[in-house]
């Protein structure tokens, strides 16, 4: 992997359309929960950088990071139907993986 080749960070398309979905679906209704969201992914961006997400699917990814922080806060969640329940297990065990990781980091 030639670290030149690199995208930057905020110059993703994958990363891009995450936060674009993430945007449409709690700016309006929950700005501070998308304000958490959006850190949440970034911290986590940095950490795994340069590798990326196991799954491409940025609407699996929206739903997991979103289902994440909500039961942190004790919501009960309905899961999307359109999206695979086991990807979906996946995603939200890799984010709070990454959860650990970062505190690990931070010690």
């Amino acid at each position: 992997m030639n670290p030149s080749k690199l995208p930057f960070l905020e110059r993703d398309p994958f990363i891009e359309e995450l936060i674009e979905k993430l945007t449409r679906r709690w700016e309006h209704t929950n700005p501070s929960f998308l304000e958490q969201l959006l850190v949440t992914v970034q911290q986590h961006l940095f950490i795994m950088y340069p590798f990326r997400f196991p799954f491409e699917n940025t609407e699996l990814w929206s739903e997991a990071y979103s289902k994440w922080l909500s039961q942190m806060y004790g919501e009960i969640w309905r899961d999307n139907a359109d999206i695979n329940h086991e990807e979906l297990m996946e995603a939200t065990q890799f984010i709070e993986r990454m959860e650990q990781a970062q505190q690990n980091y931070l010690l």
